[in-house]
């Protein structure tokens, strides 16, 4: 077997599962397959046009795997060489080497592929491809060891193919397959750089057994798992790429320009390590992300907040890059409540590319980041331009799903602001029944305590009086009112906290304190209402007055000057906007809310047998739900998130900006649905066809993986949160680009 194999007659299949729903994902698995990639098409190596080497990334199913290789197989008349990258498994019952799939189960092999499969198809090319190379970087989870031969020597034996030359991996941890900060796992990260940077002394071809013999010496001087290699017929022969560290006997063909270090590479390992994990939550079929907690143990979540949670300043540049990911998820939590996930792959997918564009001096980072900024007020214009308006309690109630995932907390998050408008504020308490329970309140609600027992049976005050007062005097307000039959119900600040001390006389005497953030302010308010002296603390009747648990219900008739009354709740309404703390902001719209008369109260419960965090975190979700709610229904909504992203992006592209900054926006616009499409199992072209070839179709449902009518399959997302994201992805690649 002399010389390089054919370039046209020769196929590459580079597999890599990078996420998995059960095991341990493996991030750098996918940077494995782009390095793999730039080798095997460098002209200056092998120069295999890039048409023949095909990247399978999360492959959907086994059968994606297998017709891939049955179509490369046959087409391939010189060299197949088949490459996997991910977890590997051995079933349990007959010692077969399975290669694990995005939703393998480990404790169930026939969810995984198995390799049995894959030698057959490679074994039977009908393509006539003489030299086969089959490379298997696995790391394995379970069991290893069968028959007194190591997990290692056994994936050998069992993988071997007729007229092949095999090399595989086998690390028995996480840690050595992918060492933490470096951009490749072990394995392919050393093949990468033996096959890029040849290996001195060796022959003008690298031959397989050339690579093997420097990869067992690299790897084992780095204390690594110890490749294994098996071939039949000659298979250590194979050459694939020229040794670059040979004397040159010849001029080589013109060398592809090596992609140089670039000092913002580091930073950028940084970003793609931290958001790859975000990734994995999002959208509505969006899985779990492994995290360390503080204390050490391993655990699970679907909050991207959760995974950027740092307990120290950034001491390299890798750790500099993250730490731009988490403030990004911190800004979308603090100022939308939602769309981190889509924001962080967005800014991902840009920095990538306006790295690529720095790199090779297309475009100096300074002139870029104003272009960016340019181009991303236009970009968001397009989105908002695209926005219709919440006509229907059932538009709120699916756009609330769709970011909830809780149907039950959705509806009820959409009952209570219907009945109380935008202006109101609706409480999430905890309770210990489970189910869910809508408390709606009209007039004043002054809320008492969670946990408060309130008065020992509720009662209700018809025509009280209601007397308002900026200091307690309920003695004078007795002597003055002592000969009135009516009930009289005193509302002053308390004396020493943060509350509204409430006093009723006659024949239910009671005396409570309510919290309250600003006492005076909530006061003032009820008296502008009633029409009332806050001061003089003129006694007034107002309809009915209920006292129970949840707090006092103050029903009024609105006797003040109007006028006035709106201005109060323009002036709130800009408070909130400017306060500068969260609970500070929760304060002022409490306020709005009982000025404009309506206060809901939501209580649940967890389900039976759902665990505490696990209703800990429904409960988050839901409360960042009803945060967001207020820009949702001012702003209005989009027919999904994705398709709507990837739709301005085709605006971009149809009349952009001048500059290079549309074509970085463009990419990152577009990516959130080829994740999601990524998810079903389809590449971008397969997503565009099947939104495109069905009828009515404005996008993809990613629970059936089908094309459908947005709207009317109920998914749509708050554009208020779209145009944050969008914001803020753009603001985080400025970011990455100052520190150039």
């Amino acid at each position: 077997m002399t010389g390089l194999p054919d370039a046209e007659g020769s196929r590459a299949v580079l597999i890599g599962v990078h996420r998995y729903d059960t095991l341990d994902d493996l991030p750098a698995v996918e940077q494995n397959l782009t390095g793999l990639r730039d080798v095997f098409t460098d002209p200056a190596l092998w120069g295999l046009a890039e048409r023949n080497c095909l990247l399978v990334r999360q492959p959907a199913s086994a059968r994606t795997i297998l017709d891939t290789l049955r179509k490369a197989a046959a087409e391939a008349t010189d060299a197949l060489i088949v490459y996997f990258a991910g977890h590997g498994l051995t079933d349990p019952y007959t010692d077969e080497l399975c290669l694990a799939l995005p939703d393998t189960d480990p404790e169930h092999s026939y969810t995984a592929l198995r390799y049995e499969d894959v030698r057959r198809v490679v074994m039977h090319a009908g393509g006539g491809a003489h030299r086969k190379v089959v490379i298997l970087d696995c790391c394995y989870s379970g069991r290893a060891l069968v028959g007194g031969m190591s997990a290692t020597e056994q994936v050998a034996d069992q993988a071997v193919v007729d007229g092949t030359y095999l090399l595989t991996a086998s690390a028995e941890t996480r840690k050595a397959l992918a060492p933490p900060g470096e951009p490749y796992t072990a394995f392919t990260g050393e093949l990468i750089h033996t096959l890029a940077e040849g290996v001195p002394g060796g022959p003008a071809l690298l031959d397989m057994e050339t690579v093997y013999r420097r990869l067992h010496v690299r790897l084992t001087a780095r204390s690594r798992p110890i490749p294994q290699q098996r071939n039949r017929n000659a298979g250590g022969a194979i050459a694939l790429v020229r040794n670059t560290a040979a004397p040159e006997l010849s001029p080589p063909p013109p060398r592809a320009a090596r992609r140089s270090r670039h000092p913002l590479d580091d930073v950028h390992e940084g970003v793609m390590q931290l958001a790859f994990q975000i990734a994995r939550t999002l959208g509505p079929t969006g899985g779990l992300a492994r995290y360390t907690a503080p204390d050490g143990t391993r655990r699970t979540t679907a909050d991207p907040a959760v995974l950027c949670q740092a307990t120290a300043e950034p001491r390299t540049d890798a750790e500099l890059g993250a730490d731009l990911i988490r403030r990004l998820v911190r800004r979308m939590r603090t100022e939308h409540s939602d769309g981190a996930a889509t924001a962080a792959v967005m800014a991902q997918a840009m920095i990538s590319t306006a790295l690529d564009m720095v790199r090779h001096d297309v475009i100096s980072p300074a002139r870029l980041r104003t272009e960016l900024a340019e181009s991303g007020e236009w970009a968001v214009r397009l989105l908002r331009g695209r926005a219709v308006e919440i006509a229907r309690k059932e538009q709120l109630q699916q756009v609330l799903t769709a970011a909830t995932g809780d149907p039950d907390g959705a509806a009820a998050l959409a009952e209570a602001a219907d009945k109380i408008g935008k202006e109101g504020v609706i409480f999430l308490e905890e309770r210990e029944r489970p189910g869910l329970e809508l408390e709606l309140h009209e007039g004043m609600f002054l809320p008492a305590n969670p946990g408060d027992p309130g008065p020992p049976s509720a009662f209700t005050l018809t025509e009280p009086y209601l007397v308002v007062l900026t200091e307690p005097s309920p003695d004078a307000v007795r002597q003055r009112l002592g000969e009135q039959e009516r009930p009289v119900v005193v509302l002053t600040p308390a004396d020493d906290a943060p509350a509204v001390l409430v006093q009723a006389f006659g024949e239910h005497r009671w005396e409570q304190l309510l919290p309250s953030a600003n006492p005076l302010g909530t006061l003032d308010d009820l008296a502008l209402l009633i029409g009332t002296n806050l001061r003089r603390g003129d006694p007034v009747v107002v309809p009915e007055i209920t006292v129970d648990a949840s707090g006092v219900r103050i029903h009024h008739e609105y006797r003040g000057d109007m006028d006035g009354i709106h201005r109060r709740i323009n002036d709130l309404r800009a408070a909130a906007s400017a306060a500068p703390t969260a609970a500070q902001r929760v304060g002022i719209k409490l306020r709005m809310a009982q000025i404009a008369g309506g206060v809901a109260i939501i209580r649940m419960g967890p389900a039976l047998g759902e665990p505490e965090e696990d209703f800990r975190t429904r409960m988050d979700v839901l409360v960042r739900a009803r945060e967001a709610m207020p820009a949702l229904i001012d702003e209005g909504f989009v027919d999904g998130g994705g398709s709507a992203l990837r739709a301005v992006a085709g605006d971009l592209a149809g009349a952009p900006p001048p500059g290079l900054a549309p074509m970085v926006l463009g990419v990152g616009l577009s990516t959130p649905l080829i994740r999601l499409g990524t998810d079903c199992g389809l590449n971008p072209g397969q997503v565009q066809e099947a939104i495109g070839g069905a009828s009515g179709a404005t996008g993809l449902d990613v629970r059936t993986g089908r094309p459908v009518a947005m709207a009317e399959a109920g998914i749509i997302d708050s554009v208020a949160v779209l145009a944050g994201a969008v914001t803020a992805a753009i603001a985080t690649t400025r970011e990455f680009l100052a520190l150039a």
